[in-house]
């Protein structure tokens, strides 16, 4: 009786981990805060031991305690929103963790944002003002789930949402959308049609959701293979309600959405241009090009005849009308080939305009420019949306872009790109002119060699020009360093060494050679060293 009070201590195992956090939080609903604080330190207890059993070989085996340990740590935060301090506080924490969270394996993430969906559940029903909260967060995790390919997981999170009474006009509408979503992943595309086509019509949906829903129709009326038409339809519909919002009202969703409309748009109406390519370089239809001409002058032959029978005349007829079906229907492919480069130039170079996300499309976006270079329409395109765009964007395709550089006044596409080129040379002098002095420095080699293969004299008078177009302006000391640079490495590539040395491998340069006078070109780069584009056209740390 004397040791009544002594309490041999339980042994704690990493087994016990799920009990005790059960009883966390059930503690936490039930605002019993010794229940809490013991349960809590079990959980600590039950963490600890298992990392003593945890193989430190791998990274991965850490992944579930430290999702466990972000579980203990979140048990707590939501103990002090059941007291109701620090709500706004905590929120905000959650969705900046979600940011580096997420980054993880979804087996290690669901059941944090399982814990904090149980619990806010609970928490919404003694704070209806929550229940906004609490829905966003489930239509959150769904969208995460979704993206993760667990859809059955996404399917039970909406289940508990569709039980709440009287919910929001735009929740319900969210929720919807999920549905249709959902649907569509789960092969039921009629239904999912169905519902999409309800939701858009809706007369009670905000311009923000009906934005979503028309650009969801588009893509899954692309995937199906709808028709042309109404789908570049809904794309264009969904772009024009982004764009008519007030730029103070758009939110970072927003914009993230209408910079993913212009790339889905783009994406979808360049597809189409390469079907249609692919159509007019087939030999079918280049046989009813010649067909038509060979038509036309049988049609022609028919008609200067005075005299014909009723069978050459009934032929004349059938032959005029098949020319007019076969003109019509290549008009029509011209037509349509023309309308979906425009929306594609236009919408890639938007995306490239809006955000950084997409950068590598500028290798399409030039290509395409490159491929109808003699289409008047495309330079005009050119002409209005190059500007636009920032130069730092077209650094990484300088090398493909300095061959089309051109001095014929009627070239209009060479005539952009020198502009393109020009302004990259102002903006990024240490990317853009060695380029450059490569083209004018192309029959350098004639006065060390006897070669008299002559380079591009077109190209390298034009680099010139620009050359001595920039050394007019705050550029001329870089641009004059850059091409004694280049010069004298020119005359080194071409020095025969002579071993002067008793040591081996090491030789003289005579002091008559021109890499002896670079001293203190703290503006220049080695020649191979290179640097990122700055976005912000500054490169004052070069040294």
């Amino acid at each position: 009786m004397s040791k009544i009070d002594h309490i041999k201590p339980q042994k704690i195992e990493y087994r016990d981990y799920e009990k005790y956090k059960f009883n966390c939080l059930k503690a936490v609903c039930d605002n019993d805060e010794y229940t809490f604080s013991a349960a809590k330190q079990q959980m600590s207890k039950c963490i600890v031991d298992k990392l003593k059993h945890t193989s430190l070989e791998s990274s991965k085996s850490l992944y579930p305690i430290l999702s466990q340990m972000q579980s203990l740590i979140e048990v707590e935060d939501c103990f002090q929103l059941f007291e109701g301090t620090n709500v706004d506080k905590i929120l905000t924490k959650w969705r900046l963790q979600d940011l580096i969270i997420r980054k993880n394996d979804f087996q290690f993430v669901e059941p944090i944002a399982a814990q904090r969906i149980t619990l806010l559940r609970e928490l919404s029903r003694q704070q209806p003002l929550l229940r906004t909260v609490y829905c966003e967060m489930v239509l959150n995790f769904v969208d995460y789930a979704k993206e993760e390919c667990h859809i059955k997981v996404a399917e039970n999170a909406l289940i508990d949402i569709q039980k709440i009474p009287d919910l929001d006009r735009s929740i319900e509408s969210e929720l919807q959308l999920r549905i249709v979503q959902l649907r569509w992943l789960n092969g039921d595309k009629m239904i999912a049609h169905q519902l999409l086509r309800n939701i858009s019509l809706s007369a009670e949906i905000t311009p923000r959701l009906k934005a979503k829903s028309l650009m969801l129709q588009g893509i899954y009326m692309a995937e199906t293979y709808s028709d042309r038409a109404p789908i570049l339809n809904r794309f264009e519909s969904s772009l024009q309600i982004y764009e008519q919002m007030p730029i103070e009202d758009r939110t970072k969703e927003d914009l993230d959405n209408l910079e993913d409309n212009y790339d889905i748009f783009a994406t979808f109406a360049d597809r189409e241009y390469q079907q249609i390519m692919a159509h007019i370089k087939s030999d079918l239809f280049q046989k009813k090009l010649s067909n038509i001409k060979s038509c036309k002058e049988m049609a022609n032959a028919l008609q200067r005849q005075k005299q014909k029978t009723d069978d050459e005349k009934k032929a004349g007829v059938i032959n005029e009308r098949q020319i007019s079906i076969d003109e019509n229907e290549i008009k029509a492919a011209f037509r349509d080939k023309q309308l979906v480069l425009q929306i594609a130039l236009k919408h890639y170079i938007n995306n490239l305009v809006a955000s950084d996300k997409n950068n590598i499309k500028i290798f399409r976006v030039m290509a395409l420019f490159i491929e109808n270079k003699d289409n008047k329409s495309v330079i005009e395109t050119l002409q209005q949306m190059i500007p636009k765009m920032s130069s730092y964007k077209y650094i990484p395709m300088l090398p493909q872009l300095i061959p089309h550089i051109s001095n014929n006044p009627n070239d209009f596409f060479g005539q952009q790109i020198n502009r393109i080129i020009e302004q990259c040379s102002t903006d990024h002098p240490h990317h853009t002119l060695p380029l450059l002095l490569a083209l004018v420095n192309a029959n350098k080699d004639r006065e060390y060699t006897n070669s008299k293969k002559l380079g591009a004299n077109d190209r390298s008078a034009t680099a010139v020009a620009i050359i001595k177009k920039l050394r007019k302006t705050h550029l001329r000391n870089i641009v004059d360093r850059m091409l004694k640079l280049s010069e004298a490495l020119i005359e080194l590539a071409y020095y025969v060494p002579v071993l002067t040395s008793t040591r081996k491998n090491q030789f003289e340069i005579p002091n008559r050679y021109k890499i002896h006078g670079i001293k203190r070109f703290e503006d220049v780069l080695v020649p191979t060293c290179s640097i990122p584009p700055s976005r912000t056209n500054t490169y004052n740390t070069i040294e």
